[in-house]
């Protein structure tokens, strides 16, 4: 298992695309980053098939989401492509089985019992309520967290080194990603004393743990308030005018409602920042991601060399 590297952020604040470079460049170099992220943890359990290298099995890929298909067209195509450029052709060499909860965390385990019933090669999840569902569902076929900040904490490995079981993938240093976040608010806002953070209720104990403790050392109250719902998002934000908070932090999980926080926060004059960079696209004010994509990309490259020596 691969933990990522300390965020490759600044505490000042950047514009989502680097100066001097076209938004189309940009977006570009963004599917690229995000090509390389869905890549890697393949490379660890799938063969590579060159173009002319015959091709003996179909592999079969889970792949299970907590938002929906529209939500997460971006990611489901960039692994596409990834599985394309390493020879796979899909319906031929690979199949690629998707299952989205739409939002509602509840019909996780039930996809993912789907997915084992199929007998999927290696099931990709994430984050954290996705991982748990195929954990629960399966203790054979190996699982790739797609994103998860701690996954021994979790109980999804034993140890970062050896994990045991049937679970790899990446993990990030939470901690010191949920400090540059509330970092970027500080700058932003001068005397920032009170932050929210949106998360579901599955969210992973170090998402809450981690930023509470991030902003006691930073002078920053941070209150947890936990969504499952458009209406639970509209009360919390009614809930946030009354407590005078400078910002808010919105959770990775909540993908399938951030049209309609970002929309309450512009009326609402909060700045808001989450993970990752989808967010700023999506409309958000400020997104900070750990190095985790350039480290995935070098684990990939990693396992691929040793498959190949």
């Amino acid at each position: 298992m691969r933990r990522a590297s300390s965020p490759a952020v600044s505490a000042s604040l950047r514009p989502w695309r680097r100066a001097g470079t076209s938004r189309t460049a940009a977006t570009a170099s963004i599917r690229r980053r995000c090509h390389s992220l869905a890549l890697a943890p393949l490379l660890v359990l799938l063969p590579i098939h060159g173009a002319s290298q015959p091709v003996a099995k179909v592999a079969r890929v889970g792949y299970l989401s907590p938002t929906s298909a529209t939500a997460d067209a971006v990611q489901s195509e960039a692994f596409r492509q990834g599985l394309r450029s390493l020879g796979y052709v899909e319906g031929q060499s690979v199949l690629f089985e998707a299952r989205y909860a739409d939002g509602r965390p509840e019909r996780l385990q039930e996809l993912a019992t789907e997915l084992v019933r199929l007998k999927v090669d290696v099931i990709v999840a994430g984050p954290t309520t996705a991982i748990r569902a195929a954990q629960q569902a399966t203790r054979t076929i190996p699982i790739v967290m797609a994103f998860a900040g701690d996954p021994v904490g979790e109980g999804f490995a034993a140890g970062l080194a050896r994990p045991g079981g049937n679970i790899t993938g990446h993990s990030a240093a939470v901690g010191e990603i949920t400090a540059k976040r509330l970092q970027f608010l500080q700058a932003l806002v001068p005397g920032l004393s009170r932050v929210t953070q949106l998360t579901i209720p599955e969210a992973a104990r170090a998402a809450v743990t981690e930023i509470e403790a991030a902003g006691r050392a930073l002078g920053v109250r941070v209150t947890t308030t936990f969504v499952k719902d458009a209406g639970e998002v509209d009360r919390a934000f009614a809930s946030v005018r009354d407590t005078r908070t400078g910002g808010v932090v919105v959770g990775l999980a909540l993908r399938p409602y951030w049209p309609q926080i970002i929309q309450l926060a512009l009326r609402s004059k909060l700045p808001t920042v989450s993970g990752p960079r989808e967010f700023v696209e999506a409309g958000g004010l400020m997104a900070g991601w750990s190095s985790a994509l350039s480290s995935a990309k070098q684990s990939g490259n990693g396992e691929k060399s040793r498959r190949s020596s």
